[in-house]
C-alpha cells in the first residue's frame, strides 16, 4: 500500500513539475500540435489564427488559448490545426517576393465573416502578429502580421523575414490597407 501511495505521488510530482517548467521558445506550439502556426504559401495553402470560442471577437481572443490556427486543406500541417470553410473568402489575392533577407508571402481580400461561426460579423476587427498572442509563428519566415476586420469584410496575412516588412499596427483596430498594401478589391 506504502509503495503504491508513494508512486502515485511521485507521478503527481513529475506531472506538476512538467507543466510548471518554462518553455523554451516555440516548445509550446510543439506540446500543442501546432495550433498556433500560420502560413501563406498560396490563395488555397494557408493557415490563419483565428478566435477559439464561437463568437468571439478578435479582440477578445487575445488571450492565453484565446485562438486556434485554422487552414486551408493543402495548408494543414498537423492533426491540431482545424479547418477554415473552404468559403472563407470571396475574393483573394496572393502575392510573394524572394529578395534575399526581404522574402514575404501575403494574401489580401474580401472575406465572408458568417462562414465561421468564431467570428461576430460586426467586429471592427483586430491583429494577431509573431508572439501575440502566445508563442505563435509563420513557418517558413521570421514574423507574420495577421488582421482580420469582419465588419468590413476583410482579411490580410504577411510572413516575412524583415521585421519591418510585418510591423504591427498601434492600433486597437487597425485596417488591412494601411498595414498590409495590396489587393482588396471591394469588400463592403
Amino acid at each position: 500500500m506504502t509503495v503504491l501511495v508513494l508512486s502515485a505521488l511521485l507521478s503527481v510530482i513529475t506531472v506538476l513539475s512538467v507543466v510548471a517548467t518554462p518553455a523554451e521558445p516555440h516548445t509550446l506550439e510543439r506540446r500543442l500540435g501546432g495550433r498556433f502556426y500560420v502560413g501563406v504559401n498560396g490563395p488555397h495553402d494557408f493557415c490563419m489564427l483565428m478566435p477559439n470560442s464561437a463568437h468571439t471577437t478578435i479582440v477578445d481572443s487575445l488571450q492565453p488559448f484565446g485562438t486556434w490556427s485554422r487552414c486551408d486543406p493543402a495548408g494543414t500541417k498537423t492533426q491540431a490545426q482545424m479547418l477554415m470553410p473552404s468559403n472563407f473568402w470571396s475574393k483573394v489575392s496572393f502575392k510573394s517576393g524572394n529578395a534575399v533577407g526581404k522574402r514575404f508571402a501575403q494574401l489580401t481580400g474580401c472575406i465572408r465573416p458568417n462562414s465561421l461561426d468564431r467570428l461576430v460579423p460586426s467586429d471592427l476587427g483586430g491583429q494577431y502578429y509573431d508572439n501575440h498572442p502566445g508563442e505563435s509563428i509563420c513557418l517558413g519566415y521570421k514574423h507574420y502580421v495577421e488582421i482580420v476586420e469582419p465588419a468590413s469584410r476583410r482579411a490580410c496575412i504577411k510572413c516575412c523575414d524583415d521585421p519591418t516588412d510585418c510591423q504591427p499596427s498601434s492600433k486597437v483596430h487597425p485596417h488591412c490597407p494601411t498595414v498590409i498594401p495590396g489587393k482588396y478589391f471591394n469588400c463592403a
